[in-house]
């Protein structure tokens, strides 16, 4: 079976004693490094999802396809093209096939969590839960044959060759000598800006939807920015900056879940409508109705959280990012 990259083409020539990339390792050798580890990872739950494809493993695998995408999004003027582009839009076309089943998941964790409730006592989501179940083992099996299919092996073979490129190359773009540590200061930098001027755009009473999902992936790509680049930076800061952030992350991914959620369900009802009872009909709109509840309330609490987020983040950003 092809894997994504050989774990032999890591040169370990700029790392530090532990293992882990120094604060002035060359950026180029630095992304390689990262990327194989990230690589190495894949690979381990590819095989883990083929056999025996579980929640865990299905989200561990989305967030190391997030964060190889972030740091090839970071490393323009570092990694080279041709191949940056075409890898990025692999990566992005992978990280499409996973969507469907991950939303499926967590449709079925909300129809299972209320299907004991006395209000749906008589079984009143049953029609509605086996469908979904019906859809999630189809795109379950679906995305078992993607990772065993001819093209994913293409793009396997295709990162491959990118990343045996990238130990061969000369040092020659304009930025791929920088220290590392001077890269992923100004990325971090560069996207906690970013990500504060979408908190205030949503830090008040006239908030969008829109704005609210912007937010949540600006965040999301700061603290995988972090995390990607930890090891150059104290501990002690690392954890409590990742800390400050997980809050209103956390609270930002519930509601894009029930976003989610919300239109599943709807369009589910719909698709249904000849198979469900009056009944059960009453019970998926009353469904939808203590979901769009919750979502005001979470909506509440995540300008809560966003408004703190404002006001406390730049010390720990200031002491984290400090050269």
């Amino acid at each position: 079976m092809d894997s994504l990259a050989n774990e032999s083409s890591v040169n370990h020539a700029h790392v530090d004693s532990n293992g882990s990339i120094a604060p002035y390792t060359d950026a180029i050798d630095a992304a390689r490094i990262l990327l194989l580890g990230l690589t190495d990872k894949l690979n381990t739950l590819r095989h883990c999802i083929i056999n025996n494809l579980s929640a865990e493993s299905l989200h561990d695998f989305r967030i190391t396809i997030r964060k190889i995408r972030c740091l090839l999004a970071e490393m323009d003027g570092i990694l080279p093209e041709p191949g940056l582009t075409e890898n990025k839009d692999a990566f992005r076309k992978m990280m499409d096939k996973t969507g469907l089943l991950r939303d499926l998941e967590v449709c079925i964790q909300i129809l299972e969590e209320n299907k004991s409730k006395k209000i749906f006592a008589n079984g009143e989501l049953e029609a509605v839960l086996a469908h979904v179940h019906l859809n999630e083992n189809k795109e379950r099996k679906f995305f078992i044959n993607y990772l065993d299919s001819e093209e994913f092996r293409v793009q396997c073979k295709q990162w491959k060759n990118y990343l045996e490129k990238i130990n061969k190359i000369e040092h020659g773009l304009e930025r791929s000598k920088f220290p590392i540590r001077l890269v992923s200061t100004e990325s971090i930098c560069l996207r906690y800006l970013k990500t504060i001027r979408q908190a205030k755009k949503v830090s008040g009473k006239n908030y969008e939807t829109e704005k609210i999902h912007e937010l949540r992936k600006s965040g999301k790509r700061l603290r995988y920015l972090i995390d990607l680049f930890s090891d150059l930076y104290p501990k002690k800061t690392v954890k409590s900056t990742m800390k400050e952030l997980k809050k209103f992350q956390d609270c930002l991914g519930r509601l894009q879940d029930l976003e989610v959620q919300v239109d599943l369900l709807t369009e589910m009802k719909i698709l249904l409508k000849n198979e469900l009872t009056n009944s059960s009909r009453s019970a998926i709109n009353h469904l939808i109705e203590e979901q769009e509840n919750l979502k005001t309330k979470i909506q509440k609490k995540a300008i809560k959280l966003v408004k703190r987020y404002l006001g406390t983040s730049r010390k720990t950003m200031g002491t984290l990012i400090q050269i």
